[in-house]
């Protein structure tokens, strides 16, 4: 029974040695590799405006914060992307195109990289872009107010919506 024990531990130690050979090179390496990632907060905004007949009582904008912490290969571009989900009035839903945004930096919060908050309004496949990122790694932060165009066109009335953040590595 001894004589089995110490031919199995024999049997081990030459598979190891021969699973595991030795290093033969006095060079030793080692490889990270970073993956692309990043992340938006908020990652969805609740819109509520109102439009009353006592101009005093008008809720025209609304303004959020929109911080993103990412980072990407070289030659890789970022995209802050916006989507309207909903959009709906009193009489039901409305045409995404109604919806504009008008970003600028927020320079309360600590950024670490060039980057330009945009303004537009969405297009027909409600995707807007709210960041010109230039760079690979690092912080940016917007202030980013939305609101209705040709609010004076639009009847009286409370409108809500919700648009979905997202960040794109490419």
């Amino acid at each position: 029974m001894e004589r089995l024990g110490i031919l199995a531990c024999a049997a081990s130690i030459l598979w190891l040695t021969l699973a595991f050979p030795a290093q033969r090179s006095a060079d030793t390496r080692l490889q990270v590799v970073v993956e692309p990632d990043g992340i938006v907060e908020p990652q969805q905004i609740t819109l509520h405006f109102r439009r009353d007949t006592d101009p005093t009582r008008n809720v025209l904008e609304h303004t959020e914060l929109v911080t993103a912490k990412f980072r990407v290969r070289p030659g890789a571009s970022v995209r802050l992307l916006a989507r309207p989900i909903s959009l709906t009035g009193p009489h039901g839903e409305i045409d995404l195109a109604a919806l504009s945004w008008k970003g600028t930096a927020a320079t309360f919060v600590r950024t670490t990289n060039a980057f330009n908050c945009t303004s537009g309004t969405f297009d027909e496949e409600g995707v807007g872009e709210l960041a010109d990122i230039q760079t690979r790694a690092g912080v940016m932060a917007c202030l980013v107010t939305f609101s209705l165009n040709n609010m004076e066109r639009l009847p009286a009335g409370v409108y809500s919506g919700s648009v979905a953040l997202s960040l794109r590595l490419e």
